[in-house]
């Protein structure tokens, strides 16, 4: 049956304020002081989070991210201040940062779409999807309703309830939501007007519509204007008009587009192009290469055409690389080729990357070749990141034919002259002159029947304690009193299973694995448990870990007594080798609210490090340097994960014994829909669980996320423990931050040593 969304404003009050069992109402009526658990108790975390996934793709992460820290959030709410109220129903609604309560958040979403707050309608709505008593779950088409007349444009299709109204419904909550300067239900209804098989009158309306909403200050309604001129009637003059109006609504990419423009109408407009850009780089920084560019060009082009080598060269990158109408690959690479010819030995790294991994070169197969000849011409002038960009290559295979004994002769050279990787790469060959480990902590080969009568009693107990666990249901319940009422919340899960593995107990087995230790004492307080978080060791002096991680306690470890540790499995004993922190690097969007880019570097001083009772060597890991689509996600993949956190969920005491799991990756597409990333962070997280639900749990953050299926079963670091849901009790899968995201290796490229010598153009992030 076709519900009809289009509900009266006299309606749709009453609607919110009628005899539905509010717990706000019963307060006021001085009725009972506890409000009883309306909502189901099997949605569990996973149930709550897939919503939220799906709530954020129809409406947009704004409408379901609080602004506030809920502390902040219910002070401000107490005083009055119905946008905090809504904040605070909505961190209670998703759990974030607070454990969720469903009836607390629907009595405050109540109040805020009664005083006229959209977003508390739209998010009511959706809560109301998942009531326990239809008559409340039938009124998402009013509240939807409302959102729409205050100017929530995709609440105007009805948010997704059962029934979907016609085009010509719609189009009349769009107009009405516009009447009442709803800018999101403008711009779709100028849309719809201006669309396919409309009339020249609705078209012409539509235009008007947009053109007014542009001229307004709306950058999306200007983008909309410029892409109809451009794209659906090319009219230049029109979305020149509709881009200098974008631009100055602060636009950053129209800015770009009108300095393209006009470069691309010679050297006379090159003032008037310059000053453009420098209008997209004051609207936005990372559009700032373009004016360094543009200004540049003309005297390293006055230079090169003089002769100067090197002002070839850095024409050449220009060119190569930019993102402006300056663009011309192919001459870019001629450039930077010819000057690594004529003796510029810092052409030669360049020219190498560019027709490694660029399209310029018109016969690949030739390119290549021509790539190995630069690069050698440049090692053999002994430019060093010629030689390790040579040396990587040949060794791996994935572009210059693989020719391992090149590769041997070159690391042979980089390790005598302190590169770690080429030291590691020798280790890993076993080439007889590659530093070599201690043989130290190997577990005997041999069992005793003692020994395997003793494991199997273990396995059997063990086997039974799952039997016992599986049966087991666990709840939460969660109570918020507010103005003397008790909102209660019971959510039930099926505990399947703690997180799964194996033991490491031996170095070698992970000799990548660091630790992050805690001090015996954080002013006068005593610390208990010492293990903090985990992290891999990626160079010597560097870890990398999770950011949060570098959050413990309340401080931040930089500035007190924390240490590295390294070659250690059992951190309750006198293992390994210990670091003072010297420095944290956080990656800048990391973000503590939803754990964006929780990746970080920390940086250890080798030369005062003090060395454990049984010190066995670490072991650098190689660092992720594929991109996304050198590295597509394979589904169940196997892949391992290390670290000391929890065996239990009930139990929070760290493991006794370093620990690692085989996980299975997640297909792309299920984890993007849990992380709800579709933005600039898309692909930034791996999801990762094992095939009997095993996972990481709290401790192991920070820890690698390791592949072993590279050329010559090499591990490499993909990802970096970052967050999880009660460990493997929901069977939800654990995040990990991806390596290989261009923003995560723009930034070791920039904070790491010896990170990959540059990142190459097909990797740069833009």
């Amino acid at each position: 049956m076709r519900a009809r969304l289009a509900i009266g404003i006299a309606a749709l009050l009453a609607l919110c304020s009628g005899p539905a069992p509010l717990a706000a109402q019963d307060a006021d009526r001085g009725a009972p002081a506890e409000v009883t658990e309306p909502y189901s108790t099997r949605e569990s975390g996973e149930g709550a989070r897939m919503a939220r996934a799906l709530f954020v793709n129809r409406f947009g992460s704004e409408m379901a991210e609080p602004d506030y820290e809920p502390a902040a959030a219910e002070a401000a709410c107490k005083a009055g201040v119905n946008a905090a109220c809504t904040d605070l129903a909505v961190s209670y609604r998703w759990g974030e940062r607070v454990d969720s309560n469903r009836p607390f958040a629907e009595m405050l979403l109540r109040k805020g779409c009664l005083a006229a707050d959209a977003r508390a309608c739209v998010v009511l709505g959706e809560l109301l999807g998942t009531h326990n008593d239809p008559a409340i779950r039938a009124e998402r088409p009013g509240l939807y309703a409302r959102a729409c007349t205050l100017g929530v444009a995709t609440a105007c299709e009805g948010g997704g309830s059962e029934a979907a109204d016609n085009a010509s419904a719609i189009e009349s909550r769009y107009r009405a939501a516009c009447d009442t300067r709803g800018i999101p239900a403008c711009r779709a209804l100028a849309a719809m007007l201006t669309g396919e098989g409309r009339s020249a009158r609705d078209r012409n309306e539509g235009l008007a519509l947009i053109g007014g909403v542009c001229r307004s200050g709306d950058r999306q309604a200007c983008r909309d204007a410029q892409f109809y001129w451009t794209a659906t009637q090319p009219d230049t003059a029109k979305a020149r008009e509709f881009g200098e109006l974008g631009c100055q609504a602060g636009d950053a990419n129209a800015c770009a587009q009108l300095g393209d423009a006009m470069l691309r109408e010679g050297p006379a407009a090159r003032p008037a192009a310059l000053a453009w850009f420098e209008q997209a780089c004051a609207a936005d920084r990372s559009a700032c290469d373009g004016v360094v560019e543009v200004g540049d060009e003309p005297a390293l082009a006055a230079r090169c055409a003089g002769g100067d080598q090197d002002g070839c060269l850095g024409l050449g990158l220009i060119l190569a690389r930019t993102d402006t109408a300056l663009r011309d690959e192919a001459r870019g690479l001629s450039l930077v080729t010819a000057a690594c010819e004529a003796g510029t030995v810092a052409a030669c790294h360049p020219a190498g990357e560019l027709l490694l991994y660029g399209d310029a070169a018109e016969d690949r197969d030739a390119g290549l070749r021509r790539a190995d000849a630069l690069l050698t011409r440049g090692c053999d002038a002994g430019a060093q990141a010629s030689c390790e960009l040579l040396a990587d290559q040949l060794a791996r295979g994935n572009w210059l034919p693989q020719d391992l004994e090149r590769a041997t002769t070159l690391y042979l050279a980089q390790c005598d002259a302190g590169r770690e990787a080429a030291c590691d790469w020798l280790v890993d060959a076993n080439h007889p002159a590659a530093p070599l480990p201690p043989a130290e902590r190997m577990q005997a080969p041999l069992l005793t029947d003692e020994d395997i009568a003793e494991a199997e009693r273990l396995a059997a107990e063990k086997r039974a304690r799952d039997a016992r666990e599986r049966a087991i249901r666990q709840c939460d319940v969660n109570e918020v009193i507010w103005d003397g009422v008790t909102y209660r919340d019971k959510v039930c899960f099926l505990v399947l299973r703690a997180i799964g593995g194996f033991t490491v107990n031996r170095v070698d087995l992970a000799p990548f694995q660091a630790l992050l230790w805690r001090p015996a004492k954080l002013g006068q307080q005593e610390i208990g448990f010492r293990t903090a978080c985990g992290g891999s060791v990626v160079a010597t002096g560097w870890i990398i870990t999770a950011a949060h991680c570098t959050y413990d306690l309340g401080v931040k470890i930089e500035e007190h007594d924390y240490r590295i540790r390294l070659g250690v499995i059992r951190p309750d004993a006198p293992e390994g080798n210990s670091y003072p922190i010297v420095r944290v690097i956080r990656h800048p969007d990391f973000s503590p609210k939803t754990y964006q880019f929780d990746i970080a570097l920390v940086q250890y001083d080798p030369r005062r490090g003090s060395r454990g009772d049984f010190a066995v060597g670490a072991r650098r890991i190689a660092v992720d340097t594929r991109t996304l689509a050198q590295r597509p996600v394979r589904p169940k993949a196997p892949v391992f994960a290390f670290g000391w956190g929890r065996t239990s969920f009930n139990d929070p005491t760290p493991a006794k014994i370093l620990q690692g799991v085989k996980l299975q990756l997640e297909d792309a597409a299920a984890c993007t829909a849990r992380t709800a990333y579709r933005d600039w962070r898309r692909d930034s997280v791996l999801c990762a669980m094992g095939a009997n639900r095993e996972q990481a749990c709290k401790g192991d953050s920070g820890g690698p996320l390791v592949t072993y299926e590279d050329q010559r079963g090499v591990p490499v670091l993909i990802g970096v423990v970052s967050s999880g849901e009660k460990c493997s009790t929901t069977g939800v899968p654990s995040r990990y931050i991806r390596i290989g995201h261009p923003r995560v290796q723009q930034w070791l490229a920039q904070n790491l040593p010896g990170f990959g010598g540059s990142v190459p153009p097909a990797n740069r992030p833009r």
